[in-house]
């Protein structure tokens, strides 16, 4: 993607792949400070973005990158749920399939930031229906019988605790579509295809 210079640093905790890089740090803080508490939470990547607004206008979404000088440019995905419903609403698509396309769109992305190692949307509108393609990198759906059940959920604590992860992403999407595909491989990732009829 293209890169674009950060206006201020976007900076996050150093990242340590062996277990003798975390006693060094628990050492060195022993030695820094008194009796030093510690909190470990898991580390949730692809959650950050800068969103810049001009005049109340969107103008441009960037991605944290190197944290320090430059990010990804992902301003037309942060675009693609607002401008598809813009879209539906000037093609005089009824208020009703407007909604149902707003939030199965919004459970979809919900559920690739908190599972997915990134993924894209694509959308298809004819005269008879809106076609939506939701395609993830990620772990894949190990049980989507399981995961198509209300209230079931694998999000992490942390996310929970913001507010999403309450396993209804799925069902939602099942609920406000008129139809619902789930593909799914272990490690490879996810694709779901659905459609509102208009």
């Amino acid at each position: 993607g293209v890169l674009v210079r950060h206006n201020v640093p976007m900076l996050s905790l150093q990242d340590v792949f062996f277990f003798f890089l975390v006693t060094e740090f628990v050492t060195d803080m022993q030695q820094q400070l008194e009796n030093p508490e510690f909190v470990v939470e898991y580390k949730i990547d692809g959650l950050s973005l800068v969103l810049r607004y001009e005049d109340g206008l969107l103008k441009l979404a960037e991605t944290r990158g190197d944290g320090i000088n430059f990010g990804e440019d992902v301003t037309a995905n942060a675009k693609v749920i607002k401008d598809v419903k813009k879209k539906l609403k000037q093609m005089g698509v009824s208020p009703e399939a407007v909604r149902k396309v707003s939030i199965a769109m919004y459970e979809g992305e919900i559920n690739m930031v908190i599972h997915a190692k990134g993924g894209e949307i694509r959308v298809e509108i004819t005269p008879e229906k809106i076609l939506m393609v939701l395609d993830d990198v990620g772990p894949g759906i190990p049980d989507v019988e399981l995961a198509m059940k209300a209230g079931y959920s694998t999000a992490p604590d942390e996310v929970r605790s913001l507010g999403f992860g309450a396993g209804m992403g799925l069902p939602n999407m099942k609920k406000y579509t008129d139809s619902m595909e789930v593909e799914t491989k272990l490690g490879v990732g996810t694709k779901i295809t659905m459609v509102v009829d208009i």
